[in-house]
């Protein structure tokens, strides 16, 4: 998601007329910093974010609610940028796009949108019109609607400033990067274990142990800070807590072999994956 100083520099294009310590309220907030609220609660809980809305509408006026919606609004198109670049449904954040996505369909079916909401622009890219539709399906209240429908055709008529700002937003490059690697090394795992599972005759339930074992090795956040037998030696102590000893030896044995033979994981993986 974008950092709030992005959001407060969007708001001064869309012409969003709020104090600066109202939109560091508001994001406070909405990202949970406050302890009203879990972080990005309105991913899973649309009717508490609708009741919201009308409370900063009550509380600080209409320029807030389209300071919030507008919140909602970056968050979900630097989610659709990720998913667009990076092409994996795997990747977590992309999991929770589409569980979020079912839930604004069932908002929608109750609350249907104004006939005079036009959400398809041929000037903006499509993760802008997506993210446009989404909070569109969001909203239950008529005043709420009303409101977001002035700021969605702010932001329609601001497309090209937008696509350029998100694009290079280094958090956005880094999540790319990220769901990428996530792609990579999830199908890397998959090639490996299918191979060795033929080789060494492994039941489906060991497949399933090396897969979970071989993606925790290989990630970014564990990959080479241990020798090769510590690594081992921490993975025999827990496997030997559910496994039969002849299962465990053989899984170890495996586990040495991959660690050893491929002392570098993405460089392998880059070779025996086809990503595109």
């Amino acid at each position: 998601m974008p950092k709030w100083r992005i959001h407060r520099e969007v708001a001064q294009i869309l012409n969003i007329k709020l104090p600066e310590y109202l939109m560091r309220e508001i994001d406070s907030e909405i990202d949970g910093f406050k302890k009203r609220f879990t972080h990005d609660f309105w991913r899973s809980d649309v009717e508490t974010f609708n009741m919201y809305l009308n409370e900063v509408r009550m509380r600080y006026g209409e320029e807030a609610v389209k300071y919030a919606l507008l919140h909602v609004f970056l968050d979900l198109a630097t989610d659709f940028i990720v998913r667009e670049e990076s092409k994996d449904e795997g990747d977590p954040t992309i999991r929770g796009l589409k569980n979020f996505v079912k839930i604004v369909k069932e908002v929608a079916k109750r609350y249907p949108l104004p006939s005079s909401m036009n959400i398809e622009i041929s000037s903006c890219d499509e993760y802008i019109n997506e993210a446009l539709e989404r909070v569109s399906l969001m909203l239950s209240d008529k005043h709420i609607k009303r409101i977001w429908e002035e700021l969605s055709n702010e932001i329609k008529g601001s497309c090209r400033f937008l696509n350029s700002l998100l694009y290079e937003l280094d958090e956005v490059k880094k999540r790319i990067t990220n769901a990428m690697l996530f792609s990579l090394l999830s199908k890397c795992v998959s090639k490996t274990v299918k191979l060795y599972g033929k080789i060494y005759n492994l039941s489906f339930y060991e497949e399933d142990i090396l897969r979970k074992l071989l993606f925790k090795l290989w990630s970014k956040k564990t990959r080479r800070t241990s020798s090769v037998e510590m690594l081992l030696e921490n993975i025999k102590q827990e496997l030997s807590r559910g496994l039969q000893k002849e299962n465990v030896e053989k899984l170890l044995r495996i586990l040495k072999e991959i660690l050893i033979k491929y002392p570098e994981p993405l460089l392998y993986c880059r070779q025996i994956v086809d990503l595109f």
